[in-house]
């Protein structure tokens, strides 16, 4: 009975995905290409990049990288997945929460929500990701 809720996915695949998301988030080592917005870009420029039209491009720039992020985060857990198709999600969110940690992680899986709003941006990461990773 206890064997229907136990995951398809082995500890090694799951410990390999953990590490290539720690891997990304330093920046050392994962360079995203030039047209996607940079850590930097994103970044506020002090009081005024709070309101108005400076604020929006920020958002707007932000979104762009978190779908671009997103859609490679999704190509390395396919990658390394060795479970069923049922529980991918499950595999994808313990590797993220075991990368980023408990708070950070649970922002990050709550931003794949917005992907679907720049989806030229998440089919890009995803045709990146895919050339990087084969």
């Amino acid at each position: 009975m206890f064997g229907l809720f136990e995951k398809s996915y082995s500890e090694k695949s799951l410990k390999l995905l953990t590490g290539k998301l720690i891997e990304m988030n330093q920046d050392s080592y994962w360079y995203f290409p030039d047209d996607v917005p940079s850590v930097q870009e994103i970044q506020l420029d002090g009081f005024g990049s709070l309101f108005g039209k400076k604020k929006e491009e920020k958002l707007t720039l932000a979104k762009q990288r978190n779908a671009f992020s997103c859609a490679v985060m999704v190509v390395m857990a396919d990658k390394c997945f060795d479970g069923d198709d049922k529980d991918f999600k499950t595999y994808l969110e313990k590797g993220i929460l075991n990368a980023f940690g408990s708070k950070h992680g649970k922002m990050v899986i709550k931003s794949f929500d917005d992907v679907s709003s720049f989806k030229d941006f998440s089919d890009y990461g995803r045709e990146w990701a895919l050339s990087k990773l084969d």
